[in-house]
């Protein structure tokens, strides 16, 4: 995606229905940051094992706040992954991967 178009319906459907139970997360953290305005600016990330920490700052843009509006409407993501979230644009994020490496796991300690 070009740094200055914004998601299409289309990428953020994709977000929105992807599917947590038999995917790999990581890959949907890989789409994600295909279509993050800015990226990797405004994102700190921590990989150890199968846990990923993410923390992301919107910069304010409306299409990031699309993208993570998506991530949200994505209940098994939210459900699994959401830490902590704070004014101004601020996600904390954890994913952590099944075994398996297939699906998302409850992620929250």
């Amino acid at each position: 995606m070009a740094t200055d178009v914004y998601p299409t319906d289309a990428e953020l459907d994709r977000i929105r229905n992807w599917d947590m139970t038999r995917g790999d997360p990581w890959e949907l953290v890989d789409f994600i940051t295909s279509v993050w305005h800015w990226y990797p600016t405004g994102w700190t990330e921590d990989k150890q094992g199968d846990t990923w920490d993410i923390k992301i700052a919107t910069g304010g843009w409306s299409g990031n706040e699309s993208i993570i509006s998506a991530m949200q409407g994505n209940y098994i993501f939210r459900h699994n992954a959401w830490i902590d979230s704070k004014r101004g644009g601020y996600y904390h994020f954890r994913l952590r991967r099944r075994p398996e490496g297939k699906g998302i796991a409850y992620a929250r300690d």
